[in-house]
């Protein structure tokens, strides 16, 4: 049974991961701070806890908040995926994909700034209701040594515990050896979660918020908008004092046992949605790369051509499981493909052009 602590914690969310309806439930009391709400769910596998996020990330209600934390990078170079720079949403729900939970040791606590060392009269969150909400929990990672300070009732709990050293700028003595102890241990719990029968699926969603997080880290704007309603998402950024607004959606190539070599390979099918503007993004995923694409294709309206099954666009080809760029498609690919978005005559943009 939840503990009252924990239902008075997270009964004013609508969306774990999301902001809460009620902010007033993050409110200090009497001089102590309080933490946030966690971000898991029933298919979180492993929960990196920190021990208090920092002031900044309270006033913003946002993990690792502040930009000089190497949180978002550490977590990026371990699960080879970008998620600096992109939208918090998007990170949240990178995370997620991915069977990641957010939470932190301690439910409240006296301390004057953000450091680990200032605190005191700290109230540990309660473990015992989180596994209500979030049952495949399988490795609790802590972010440092004052989070650690939870083991013991984790352990009680029956927790696979493991500690990390601390994403905290004032820990960069050994970055490599840092980068590579996070990595071993995200790896360590996926491993542990594929032989509990709880498997990474790679998802149009994925894609999208793969795609998402490239294009914010080109500087665009990402706007989502109800989900499964027309386009993916919306970007937005302004060119020589010009605002571009494009719509976006994204459509997977996935790798399959009975897939044959192909000469011509992307998207074929319906689109639910057509605009002037559009980007039909197509990530191409491979049998080596099954959860990260190896290329983008980044397409303008121009080269989306119609067809009997509604549109095809076939800018790759698919040999021995991986699939390449045609070369006369080249341009549109990554960090090419990117950087043409930013022209105002993108829309009409041919191999031939």
């Amino acid at each position: 049974m939840l503990g009252e602590g924990f239902i008075d914690h997270c009964m004013c969310v609508t969306r774990l991961g999301g902001a809460p309806d009620y902010p007033h439930c993050m409110k200090s009391r009497q001089g102590r701070k309080s933490g946030l709400l966690p971000v898991v769910d029933e298919n979180t596998v492993i929960l990196i806890l920190g021990a208090l996020p920092s002031d900044m990330s309270i006033a913003a209600q946002q993990y690792y908040a502040n930009p000089g934390n190497d949180f978002w990078k550490l977590i990026g170079a371990a699960l080879n995926q970008q998620f600096e720079n992109a939208p918090y949403e998007v990170k949240i729900d990178l995370l997620k994909v991915n069977r990641i939970g957010l939470w932190d040791a301690y439910h409240s606590c006296i301390r004057p700034g953000s450091m680990d060392a200032d605190i005191s009269a700290q109230e540990l969150n309660d473990f015992g209701g989180l596994k209500s909400i979030a049952p495949n929990i399988r490795l609790v990672c802590f972010n440092g040594q004052e989070a650690a300070k939870a083991d013991e009732t984790l352990k009680r709990l029956e927790y696979r515990t493991h500690l990390l050293p601390s994403s905290s700028p004032a820990n960069r003595t050994d970055q490599i050896r840092r980068e590579s102890r996070w990595k071993e241990a995200i790896h360590s719990g996926l491993q542990v979660s594929s032989k509990t029968t709880i498997l990474m699926k790679t998802s149009d969603y994925f894609a999208e918020l793969h795609v998402a997080g490239r294009l914010a880290d080109a500087g665009w704007d990402i706007y989502f908008p109800h989900r499964d309603k027309g386009f993916d998402f919306v970007i937005s950024k302004r060119i020589d004092d010009v605002p571009l607004l494009r719509p976006v959606q994204v459509k997977g190539k996935y790798p399959t046992g009975e897939k044959t070599d192909k000469t011509v390979y992307g998207y074929v099918g319906k689109l639910t949605q057509r605009h002037p503007e559009m980007v039909l993004a197509i990530p191409y995923f491979s049998a080596s790369s099954p959860n990260t694409p190896v290329c983008i294709a980044f397409m303008p309206p121009a080269c989306v051509k119609p067809h009997s099954r509604g549109f095809r666009c076939q800018p790759a080809t698919y040999r021995n499981g991986e699939p390449k760029p045609r070369r006369e498609y080249q341009k549109f690919f990554d960090q090419q493909g990117i950087v043409r978005l930013d022209s105002l005559t993108w829309k009409d943009d041919t191999p031939a052009c």
